[in-house]
């Protein structure tokens, strides 16, 4: 998760401060000289070192997250899934002529396209694949942006090489955790007439009926400023899913989990030390108060966990199904 790298850091020269505040190496034990005396050769460093074991610490709070929130609430998968849109392309009339605009279209969570508040903080934007439908042969370049507040920051690209004409498809396979509204585009084609006919399994929401998400064709100009909306996405289209998972509410809240991955990172450098194939006092004559500090870091990261799932609740919310908190009930005789 992406969204959680970097959010606790190593206090060192040239490193910038954490958005967290909280430095790995302000735990107790955890000097950089330690950090680094666990290296091995494929490692070199301990910025190495810090970005295996960080690696590891978002993992185990991940997970550790999901499972206990799972003991709580039932929560569904799949809530939409867009097959994508080809049958109805068009490449001799309606084409729009090569310039520098973006052209494509927009994924919103939430059935208003110029709305940024999802209707669940549980829904991520899944996207299997994209296809780009070109008019001659040669290359392009997919340019995907978060939209928030009409600016647009570019997250990810995907290179089209050697395109033959035709629908090119691209693999992706990536959830877009934390985002609220897409846009995915082509600049600088001459692009054909592709209306939106959207062929969408799309699961009941049960309860309250808030899970849509909105699709829509358009273009935005070449500084990113003016948005038109239109039916057309340009000879671009995908396969989708709309997914519930816990990922994003963890990103949308990280802030909460902030000291439960500070530990989680101080003991997964513990281990990397109890492990490594270095010989130095840090790894030998250290061991022992290795394995004591390390079973204490997982006790504060079990403690501070707990802490903040304990008020967690998702009330009439679309991803958990109803009457979905789940509760021991003993059944007197």
């Amino acid at each position: 998760m992406t969204c959680l790298e970097n959010f606790v850091s190593v206090k060192y020269c040239g490193l910038p401060e954490p958005e967290s505040g909280l430095f790995v190496n302000d735990l107790a034990g955890m000097s950089l000289k330690a950090i680094d005396s666990s290296a091995n050769s494929e490692q070199l460093t301990f910025f190495e070192v810090w970005k295996t074991c960080e690696k590891r610490a978002i993992k185990r709070l991940t997970t550790s997250i999901s499972n206990e929130l799972l003991k709580k609430f039932k929560l569904k998968k799949v809530i939409e899934y867009y097959k994508g849109w080809k049958s109805n392309i068009n490449t001799v009339t309606n084409q729009t002529a090569s310039n520098t605009d973006y052209r494509g279209f927009f994924i919103n969570l939430g059935s208003d396209i110029d709305k940024y508040a999802s209707p669940s903080e549980l829904l991520t934007i899944n996207i299997q694949e994209l296809s780009l439908y070109l008019k001659a042969n040669g290359n392009a370049t997919i340019k995907v942006f978060e939209v928030a507040n009409d600016t647009f920051t570019l997250i990810d690209t995907f290179d089209v090489l050697n395109g033959t004409i035709g629908f090119n498809r691209v693999n992706v396979n990536k959830m877009y955790f934390g985002v609220k509204k897409l846009f995915i585009g082509v600049a600088g084609l001459n692009s054909p007439y592709l209306p939106l006919s959207l062929d969408n399994d799309c699961t009941d929401c049960g309860c309250v009926e808030l899970c849509n998400a909105n699709l829509k064709g358009g273009y935005v100009s070449s500084d990113l400023d003016t948005i038109a909306y239109v039916n057309n996405s340009f000879g671009l289209t995908g396969i989708i899913n709309i997914n519930c998972d816990f990922a994003s509410f963890i990103c949308n809240n990280k802030n909460l989990f902030a000291t439960s991955l500070w530990f989680a990172e101080g003991y997964e450098l513990l281990t990397e030390r109890i492990h490594s194939e270095r010989i130095n006092k840090f790894t030998t004559v250290d061991a022992k108060l290795a394995r004591e500090l390390r079973d204490e870091y997982a006790n504060q990261f079990n403690t501070e966990l707990t802490n903040a799932l304990n008020g967690v609740s998702f009330k009439q919310d679309c991803c958990v199904d109803c009457h979905a908190q789940i509760t021991l009930q003993t059944n007197l005789p």
